[in-house]
This record gives structure tokens, sequence and C-alpha cells, in this order.
């Protein structure tokens, strides 16, 4: 077993990934296709020696933050729902882990076996398209489970919500004062884990100083703000107001990495998956860079503000009825906006800074000016009427629209 994993370990780092996963499907079925037939085989004669009751597989996603905890999560959700009797087994389909802890708080609910050869007889022949293999993939169709499978699953018992909070004091906050989780994505974590760095994602790339306007604000409120990241492209400036704190840098753990959107006030990310973490807990997030435009945040307490599209070739910015009427709404590879023509710009610190104040006021029952409701319903009717998002949420914020009202018109209105 560990031969096949440095035997695998070698081939992710040598071969391009959309290769990889023309080789990992050709081989999966070739090596076990067999066992697939025998397990395929046996779960029937289960189900009939239970009398209906069957065993049911479930996959675990470990190797992103956000697919481990909103897959995971939604999946135990969906099966505590169900309120069928069977036998529910988890299985984990890859070799590193994004977060053990968060893993092992998963494996509190039900029982997920760690195994790279079941992962590859359940994931990667046919048995996944079986009764027995159920599959829950992150997209951005997830808003209605968010919204009917509300229960959640996870939870901190009590040795460790004081151990947070002991950790917490470490830091210097209290169990009286508030605090803001901050993330932006970069390369520096893909870069350690994958050959190339995912740079066909590069696209959802920011700047953390970006967010630094916004981190001000919040201190000047009385909050505190704590960068995440499990690894950080760059540290926070030096220069900054001391309730802002390099937490990445100075303090990560793994457990607090998830203590810590679970318990904050809300989280101000980007388009990566650590603002899952918060929205698992029912916290609310403010998603600056988000991008492709056809996404929003799932809930209705959340905001976001998403990229801008340049066109290199008409020198200017798409307008946002372009966008949606056109495939680029969806482009998930930096390859696609290249080959178009068009360069992905991310949001302004003024507009980062526009969202969090938003955020704020909102979370403190201070009124936002309420003209809000008929500009940001220009933007929600440019979603189709099939996509889940177009009954809200989305709620994007008013002060970026406002600042970019010229983006709501097409080119041949203005």
């Amino acid at each position: 077993n560990s031969s096949l994993r440095a035997l695998l370990i070698n081939l992710n780092q040598k071969f391009p990934y959309q290769l990889r996963r023309i080789l990992r499907f050709f081989l999966a079925n070739f090596f076990f296709g067999i066992p697939a037939i025998i397990l395929y085989l046996y779960l029937i004669i289960s189900k009939l020696i239970l009398k209906g009751k069957k065993i049911v597989f479930f996959r675990v996603q470990l190797r992103a933050i956000g697919h481990l905890a909103v897959e995971t999560e939604m999946n135990l959700r969906l099966i505590r729902s169900s309120g069928d009797n069977h036998i529910n087994i988890g299985y984990a389909s890859a070799f590193t882990v994004s977060n053990r802890y968060l893993l092992d708080m998963f494996k509190r609910s039900e029982k997920i076996v760690e195994s790279i050869i079941l992962a590859k007889i359940l994931g990667a022949t046919f048995l996944k398209r079986t009764q027995f293999v159920r599959t829950y993939d992150l997209t951005d169709w997830n808003y209605n489970d968010f919204k009917n499978l509300n229960k959640r699953v996870i939870n901190f018992n009590l040795n460790e919500e004081n151990y947070g909070k002991s950790l917490l004091r470490e830091m210097g906050i209290g169990e009286d004062d508030w605090f803001v989780c901050l993330h932006s994505r970069d390369n520096a974590y893909h870069a350690s884990r994958y050959r190339g760095g995912f740079s066909h994602h590069d696209f959802r790339d920011c700047d953390i100083n970006n967010y630094m306007l916004a981190a001000e604000y919040i201190a000047k409120q009385g909050g505190y703000v704590l960068r995440m990241g499990a690894k950080i492209g760059k540290p926070l400036p030096s220069q900054r107001h001391p309730k802002i704190i390099d937490y990445a840098s100075q303090y990560r753990s793994e457990f607090m990495d998830i203590f810590l959107p679970a318990h904050c006030k809300f989280f101000l990310g980007s388009t990566a998956g650590p603002f899952l973490l918060a929205t698992i807990f029912g916290k609310p997030t403010a998603q600056a860079n988000l991008i492709p435009l056809h996404a929003s945040p799932f809930c209705p307490q959340d905001l976001f503000i998403p990229k801008k599209l340049w066109s290199l070739k008409e020198k200017r910015f798409l307008s946002f009825p372009e966008i949606f009427n056109s495939e680029i709404v969806h482009y998930k590879d930096k390859k696609l906006y290249d080959d178009a023509g068009i360069q992905v710009i991310e949001n302004t610190a003024e507009e980062i800074l526009g969202l969090a104040t938003e955020m704020y006021l909102r979370l403190s029952d201070i009124s936002v000016n309420e003209e809000e409701s008929s500009i940001r319903s220009r933007y929600t009717s440019l979603y189709k009427p099939c996509h889940p998002a177009s009954a809200g949420p989305p709620n994007i914020c008013i002060d970026f629209l406002r600042r970019n009202i010229d983006l709501l018109e097409s080119p041949n209105n203005c």
C-alpha cells in the first residue's frame, strides 16, 4: 500500500492535471473493475439479507477544505433528514487531508473509511452510479439545500469550546470581544500540493493588501481581524492596527482553522474554500472577488462583490448583461479568459471596504439605504429564471453597484 501511494504521488508530480484525470479514469477501471463487480454483488446480497436495508457509501473529499466541509456536512444532513435506516459509510477520496481535525469531527457522526483502494473502487468505476454510492457535489445549485437542510450535524463539545476560548485569550481576544475572519486566495496552498499549483485557477487569486482598508475599518469599530490561511503567499503589512492579527503566520493550528470561522462575527473572504467553514456553522460571509459570476454565496445573510472583466480588444469593462448573456459567466479556467482576450480584475480596496461596511452595518442592525432593493434587483434579474439564485440570494453589495452603476447597462443602451 505504501509503494502504491509513492507511485501515485510521483505520477501526480510529473503529469499535468487534465492528463492525470484521464489516466486515473482508465487505470481505475482497468485495475479496480473486477473488485468493483465483487463488491457490487456483495452489496446486492447484503440488501437481500437485510430485507431492504442497505449499505450506502458517501464520498468524503479530503484535499480541499471547502469540499471537505460542505460536501460532508450536507451529505450528513441529507442522511439525517431522509429518516432511512441504511448503513451509511463515508469513503475518503485522497491521500492528503486538508484538515485532519475537521475530518475527525465528522467521524463522530458517521463512520468514515480512509482507503485509497476503496475510494478507487467506489468513485472511479461503475459503482458510483449505483444505488449504493451517494455523491454530493459542491456546485452553484446548492442554495435550496442550505435553506431546507439547516439542522447542523457538526458541533464542538464543551472541552473544545473551552480550549478554543483559551487560545483566543492567548491572542488577546476575550470572551466579550468579537472578531472577523479574513482570507484572500493566492496560489501558495495549491502550489504546496499540486505540480503547477493549480495554475488554471489563478484567475481566482487576489491580493491581501486590498483587504487592509476593510480590516482597518473593522478594527476601528472595535473588532479583531484574524487573517486565515493554511499556506499564505505573503504576510500582512507590518504597519497595521494592533487588532489586525496575522493568525496564519503566528498562531495557526488545524483546530483553530475550524473554531475561528465557527465563532466569528462574519467571514470576509474570496472565491476559496475557507469561507465555507463559516457557512456550515451558520455564520454570515462577505465574499469579495467572486468569480465566475454565475455563482454567489449560499445563504440569505451573505454579501458579495464580483470581480470585473476587462476586454483587451475593446479596452473597456464588460457589462454585467454582456457577461450573463454569454458563456463567459460560466468560465472556470484561466485559459478560457485568456483565449477570449479577457483580463480578470480583482476588487479595489475601496470596493472591499464598502462590502465590509455594509456587512457590519447589517449585523449591527443599522439600516442601509433602501434604494438598494431596486438597484440590487437589476443585478439579480440577470440570473436565468432556472438559476436558484434568481429568487435570492444573492445579496450583492449596494456600494459596489453604486460605484459600477454603468456596468448594469448593456453597451448598446449607454
